[in-house]
C-alpha cells in the first residue's frame, strides 16, 4: 500500500498536477447542477390554509385559497415565491408555506406523553436543554436581566398540555382575516 504524502499548506493528500485534473472536472461539473435541489416538479401545502396570489408579493390579489396537503405543480421559482397551476389558472405561493414533502403527522420535540424531561438520571442533557430553551430558560439570560423575566412553569406546562384541533386552527383564521 502506497503512503499518501501531506503537504504543510495543503487541505489534503498531495495529487501532483496530473491528480487534479479529475478534482478539477468534478467540481466544474457539480457547478452546472441546478443551485437549488428544492426546484421541483411539485410541492405540498404544508400551512393549515394557503393564499394563491396574483402576483409574487405580500400584498398582491388573493386568486384562490387551499388547504394542507394540496399538490401544486410549479412553473418556475422567482425568489421566495412559487408559481404554481391550480384548477387551470397560475398563481404564486410563498416558498414558506409548501415544501417538497408532503406534510406529514404533527411532530413535537417538547413534548413527550412517553416520558417527563426531568425525569430519568440518563435522559441526555440536550433534550433537557432544548426544552429549557425553547421555554426561555436560559441561565445566561435569567442572570443578564437580573432574574425579571421568569417563566411559571406550572404555566408553562398547562400551555403545553392544551391541544387544539385544526377546526379551531380554522376558526381562529377566519376571525383574524376579518
Amino acid at each position: 500500500m502506497e503512503k499518501v504524502r501531506w503537504d504543510r499548506g495543503c487541505w489534503g493528500p498531495s495529487l501532483g498536477w496530473p491528480g487534479t485534473i479529475p478534482v478539477l472536472v468534478v467540481l466544474f461539473m457539480a457547478l452546472l447542477l441546478p443551485v437549488e435541489a428544492s426546484s421541483a416538479d411539485q410541492v405540498f401545502v404544508q400551512s393549515v390554509k394557503a393564499a394563491l396570489l396574483g402576483q409574487p408579493q405580500l400584498g398582491a390579489v388573493r386568486v384562490a385559497e387551499v388547504e394542507q396537503g394540496a399538490a401544486l405543480p410549479v412553473v418556475k421559482q422567482q425568489g421566495a415565491w412559487y408559481q404554481v397551476r391550480y384548477q387551470d389558472q397560475q398563481a404564486w405561493i410563498s416558498r414558506l408555506l409548501v415544501a417538497d414533502q408532503p406534510p406529514g403527522g404533527k411532530v413535537s420535540l417538547l413534548v413527550s406523553d412517553e416520558a417527563d424531561l426531568a425525569s430519568g438520571a440518563r435522559r441526555r442533557a440536550s433534550s433537557f436543554t432544548t426544552a429549557a430553551a425553547a421555554r426561555g430558560l436560559s441561565e445566561d439570560r435569567k442572570r443578564l436581566d437580573g432574574g425579571f423575566w421568569t417563566a411559571d412553569m406550572s404555566q408553562v406546562e398547562k400551555v403545553e398540555k392544551l391541544k387544539v384541533t385544526q377546526s379551531e386552527v380554522l376558526e381562529f383564521l377566519k376571525g383574524v382575516e376579518q
